[in-house]
């Protein structure tokens, strides 16, 4: 019914909402709840995607029996020495000890061929690794041979074969012309033909019958290390180290592998003399050459010269098992209770080796109690394979020092030989009985919690670290996928962004609110905010190219802008304080325009003040300066001693406590409250400021002295953060901070302005009222009352911040350093999506890694504004208290 009420004038009004207002109310809250709807489901469609892409990173390695046995062996037959198989999985072959090959369907087993590929006698020793598709063979009169098998891929055309290939089924092979061929599913016939020749002539190590042979390389360059029996030696045994590459001939345009040494290789004076080594490895392009003895000691060759030869004593388990990962470099040992360790040189400063390395343990993985019988590396990643003597096999990746998958053969017989596939999808083992196929999906080994958060010790570097480094010139290189100094430099450039973005703007906001003069505030207010009209990539351009630069040549006058800046607008304020009462009303309106003033005398300040501190503090050279402890034998400006750095770390510190004992102790006794006029008023402000100004300098000298006497440095390392101060890079922390600081402002000057205009009048009438001046009205009513709305903007200001890409990625040099170091850049989340992404290869562990990090940046957002929304509530009850 329609509410009828008589007015004041009397007459009677009719009060009833209109049907259009109704539906726009109707509508409105309709858009409104579907836009907050669609909002949180764009939101969790976004999470969802995020987590569907990451989630298959960390599912397990698997191993599944494949359905064939790939070739039944006799029971008398020799111990297989070698096994592999083609990218295809329709081939495989088999080496026994005594030289005989065997060639199989990859698919039913079934025997293809057999052949002896040594004459006799039969090779004393073998080496082989189905990743470079060469075999050394060692053999009783002391001479090597090298014989190459490797799988030759060819598609045949459909008019000139049988008409038993063409009726073949897509999908299914059979045996054509001693070789393997298959029907793809696109209707071509791809064969896969093994070719097995000898390489060159065999080369004679001397004489002795060879015990243990290893390389390493291609037929184009070729390193081995040979073991051979010798009365006369030391131990009875003999080393030695050959070498070989790849002849041309002119004429008939024919490659011949040359072997050519030996060079000898002295064991250590100290070596076991109660057993003889039993394993060699050899490192990439002949360096690192290894001696293994089964109680575990270990002699490492760091060039061919047997002087140079380091010991290492690793006791424990008896070693059973050696070779080495892909790239050349690691060293994988397997024992007799089935552990796994990884070694490689680092260098040390204790090193006793010639080259300065000494050879670390840096991974230990615990086995499963068999003893390792055989070990197989993957090509393409650093994953590896064991074989154990009760039929076991596991799979392990090295650069996180984790077990992937574990598998029991049925059999239960020792491992004797094990390979993986060219693909990483089939895994084959060796018994007396058989060549069994495994079917194998890795996932992405790279990628575990290890490898994500954890430091590791990498090789090459002196200690574990946090290192994100995901591509390089070749496979055999090790990943390095931390998102830690992704994480860190993320929070690096938000820091130094909000300490130079945040204080300047909510300053502003207060004096815009509380003291500018409204109709001034109405052409301020929107001046600063059509600074967020700026596109970031121009923001970054600037900085990298017309900011970066220019900060360069005058480093020493910015960093005294921190201090001289904030010097020149107090200063210029307390003498403000000394204008007669009459003529600073009148000039009230203009106090602006003297702020103006101030801060380009305080830049003056700054620029006359850089030379003088750099010359004085830092010897003539803040840049060699900083370089100086990184190198102590440095002479001149680098050999300035710590006192400057000190000295412009503190002083900001100083001031803020000077400036609180000054105000609460030193000031009121030295000069009490005795001021009867403005004027005196003033001038004991002012000697208050002077005093003030002493003290600080005092303070940052006298605390920089004492802290340098005892010998600490500002570029001193923090361990796991660098130091303050360090080497100075063009694009660095110091100019984000200015730029993406420059970003920030407007959003938070905005948003904390209108928290302040929002705090009711009576409020500020009240405190007003009682006695207290504008700035107590300002600090102790308004800023509290305000005090939600203040934090929201900083909170928005710092999401802004943690988010931005272009500044970061075009001026922070985009190096994934961690260091707190302000002269030096970083690399952060989103900089680094910006620059991998595009180049990943999709569904790759780089990939999801890349998406994995934009989780992390998601989830970083969420938390920090979930607890600053919790905060703002808690201001914002309080404030409702008032």
């Amino acid at each position: 019914m329609p509410d009828h009420r008589a007015a004041f004038t009397g007459r009677t009004r009719r009060l009833a909402t209109k049907r259009s207002v109704k539906f726009a109310d109707l509508m409105s809250q309709a858009v409104i709840t579907i836009g907050g709807i669609g909002t949180i489901v764009a939101v969790g469609t976004v999470a969802l995607f995020l987590f569907a892409v990451v989630l298959p990173l960390f599912r397990g390695a698997r191993i599944e029996p494949s359905p064939s046995v790939a070739i039944t062996r006799a029971a008398a037959a020799p111990t297989v020495a070698a096994v592999a198989t083609d990218e295809y999985l329709s081939t495989g072959w088999s080496l026994d000890a005594e030289g005989r090959l065997e060639v199989f369907r990859g698919d039913s087993g079934t025997r293809i061929d057999q052949r002896v590929v040594f004459a006799e006698p039969a090779p004393s020793a073998l080496s082989a690794d189905s990743r470079d598709g060469l075999v050394l063979a060692g053999f009783p009169d002391g001479s090597v041979a090298v014989l190459g098998i490797r799988f030759e891929t060819a598609f045949l055309g459909n008019r000139a074969l049988p008409e038993s290939l063409l009726s073949l089924p897509h999908g299914e092979m059979t045996v054509h012309e001693g070789g393997m061929v298959e029907r793809t599913v696109e209707g071509q016939f791809r064969q896969q033909q093994l070719v097995v020749e000898l390489l060159g002539e065999p080369l004679s190590l001397g004489s002795g019958r060879v015990l243990a042979v290893d390389h390493t390389g291609t037929a184009e360059s070729l390193h081995g290390t040979a073991m051979l029996s010798d009365p006369d030696a030391p131990g009875g045994i003999r080393l030695v180290a050959f070498s070989g590459e790849l002849e041309e001939d002119m004429f008939s345009g024919e490659s011949t592998l040359r072997l050519e040494g030996p060079q000898p290789l002295n064991l250590p004076a100290d070596a076991p003399a109660s057993e003889s080594p039993a394993f060699l490895a050899t490192g990439a392009d002949g360096v690192n050459r290894y001696v293994l003895w089964p109680s575990g000691t270990i002699a490492r060759y760091p060039r061919r010269q047997s002087e140079a030869a380091e010991l290492v004593d690793a006791p424990g388990p008896a070693i059973t098992a050696a070779a080495m990962l892909l790239g050349g470099r690691t060293l994988v040992t397997g024992r007799a209770d089935g552990s796994v360790e990884g070694w490689f040189p680092a260098r040390r400063d204790d090193a006793t080796a010639s080259d300065g390395f000494a050879l670390q343990r840096a991974r230990a993985i615990a086995g499963s109690g068999s003893p390792v019988r055989s070990l197989a590396m993957a090509s393409r990643n650093r994953m590896f394979v064991t074989g154990h003597a009760d039929g076991g096999i596991s799979v392990f990746y090295m650069v996180g020092g984790e077990r992937l998958a574990s598998f029991n053969l049925a059999s239960g017989e020792p491992v004797d030989a094990i390979a993986v596939s060219p693909k990483e999808d089939a895994i084959l083992a060796a018994t007396a009985s058989g060549v069994t196929r495994l079917a194998f999906e890795p996932m992405y080994p790279e990628v575990s919690t290890a490898t994500l958060f954890l430091p590791l010790w990498y090789e090459g570097y002196p200690e574990a670290d946090f290192v994100w480094q995901s591509s390089a010139a070749s496979d055999a290189s090790e990943p390095k996928l931390s998102l830690i100094p992704l994480i860190f430099g993320t929070l690096k450039a938000t820091f130094y962004s909000m300490v130079f973005g945040a204080p300047i703007a909510l300053l502003a906001a207060i004096y815009t609110s509380e003291f500018l003069n409204p109709r001034i505030k109405a052409w301020v207010k929107p001046a600063i905010e059509m600074m967020a009209s700026l596109p970031s990539v121009v923001l970054g351009f600037l900085a990298a190219l017309v900011f970066a630069p220019v900060i360069e040549q005058v480093i020493p006058s910015v960093l005294a802008l921190f201090m001289a800046v904030p010097f020149a607008l107090v200063l210029g304020a307390f003498l403000w304080q000394l204008l007669p009462q009459g003529v600073s009303i009148r000039l009230a309106q203009m106090r602006i325009a003297f702020v103006a003033v101030a801060l380009p005398l305080g830049v003056l300040l700054a620029m006359l003040l850089g030379p003088l501190l750099e010359r004085t503090l830092f010897a003539g050279s803040l840049r060699l300066w900083l370089n100086g402890l990184r190198n102590p034998g440095m002479t001149g400006p680098g050999a300035a001693g710590a006192l400057g750095g000190w000295v412009v770390l503190l002083t900001p510190l100083a001031a803020i406590g000077v400036g609180w004992l000054v105000s609460r102790l030193i000031g009121p006794r030295m000069f009490p409250q005795r001021a009867t006029s403005r004027r005196q008023a003033a001038t004991r402000n002012l000697l208050m400021f002077a005093t003030g100004t002493a003290l600080t300098l005092v303070a940052a000298f006298g605390l920089g002295a004492v802290l340098s006497g005892l010998g600490f440095d500002v570029r001193g390392e923090i361990p796991g953060l660098g130091s303050f101060a360090d080497t100075y890079d063009q694009r660095n922390s110091l100019v984000v901070g200015f730029v993406m600081g420059f970003a920030i402002i407007p959003i938070i000057y905005t948003i904390a302005d209108d928290a302040l205009s929002t705090v009711p009048e009576h409020l500020r009438g009240a405190s007003l009222g009682a006695g207290a001046t504008p700035w107590q009205t300002a600090v102790r009513i308004v800023i509290p009352t305000a005090m939600s709305g203040l934090f929201s903007a900083c909170m928005i200001g710092l999401g802004r911040a943690v988010g931005e890409t272009m500044i970061v990625l075009m001026a922070l040099g985009n190096t994934p350093v961690m260091n707190l170091n302000v002269f030096e850049g970083a690399r952060t989340l989103s900089a680094n999506l910006a620059v991998e992404l595009p180049e990943a290869p999709q569904g790759s562990g780089h990939y999801r890694v890349l998406f994995l990090s934009a989780l992390v940046l998601f989830t970083m957002t969420f938390a920090l504004n979930t607890v600053a929304e919790s905060i703002r509530l808690r201001f914002r009850k309080r404030a409702y208290q008032l």
